[in-house]
């Protein structure tokens, strides 16, 4: 089971996130930077584990 969560990923998870994704590293000062800036987000949450696992 998935829970939508209307808020920023922090920065940790954000990078995280995009390395799990095969996607280039991102410093942490560019990504503190840049999070909070955006329209909208959502972070995808498992319940049982509590893991965050999408934006």
């Amino acid at each position: 089971m998935f829970k939508i969560n209307l808020e920023v990923p922090s920065s940790e998870v954000f990078l995280a996130l995009r390395k799990k994704a095969g996607m280039g590293p991102r410093s942490i000062e560019g990504a503190e930077k840049g999070l909070g800036r955006e329209l909208f987000s959502v972070l995808l949450e498992h319940v049982p584990t509590g893991e965050i696992v999408g934006m």
